[in-house]
């Protein structure tokens, strides 16, 4: 029974050590998603000249993740009577903030681009977009290592104190 409860312990430490391990790697990974999305949106919008929500609708079929349920549920706000661009963006990125492992600095990034979209000419919601996506690159190819450094450390720290823990309670 002392066995059962010791390796029980020791599963439970490396599962919950996986599951903060996981949340650690995934900041990254979002950066560089986002990234891509504002980059594709500010092709969309330079060379394509489309109406936002029209881009919004393109890009929620072509990227995955976070940055396209944001742009499904700005374009959802935006045929619901939301007829503000900036708006629409700004409380599907709030409305999504709660599932993504982007941290405030991050999102305030994202939400910087509100009052420019569909405010203000073409050029220069362009140049917003990508400088927010140099941005958001340059952080991404930050965190990438120390990312999975910290993520490794996590999970050995959470299996070698679950099985501190147990050969204490032995």
């Amino acid at each position: 029974m002392k066995a059962l409860g010791f390796l029980l312990f020791l599963l439970s430490g490396w599962g919950l050590g996986w599951a903060m391990a996981s949340f650690i790697r995934r900041r990254p990974k979002e950066l560089w998603a986002w990234s891509h999305a504002l980059s594709l949106l500010g092709s969309e919008v330079e060379y394509a000249a489309l109406p936002l929500p029209q881009v919004w609708e393109r890009l929620s079929r072509e990227v995955g993740g976070l940055p396209g349920r944001v742009c499904r549920e700005a374009l959802f706000l935006w045929e619901k009577g939301l007829r503000d661009a900036g708006e629409a963006w700004q409380k599907a990125l709030l409305a999504s903030a709660e599932g993504s492992a982007l941290w405030p600095e991050d999102q305030e990034l994202l939400l910087r681009l509100s009052p420019l979209l569909g405010r203000t000419d073409r050029e220069d919601q362009v140049r917003h977009l990508r400088w927010t996506a140099g941005h958001l690159e340059q952080r991404a190819k930050e965190l990438e290592r120390s990312s999975q450094e910290k993520a490794r450390l996590v999970l050995y720290l959470s299996f070698s104190g679950a099985a501190a823990l147990a050969l204490l309670l032995l």
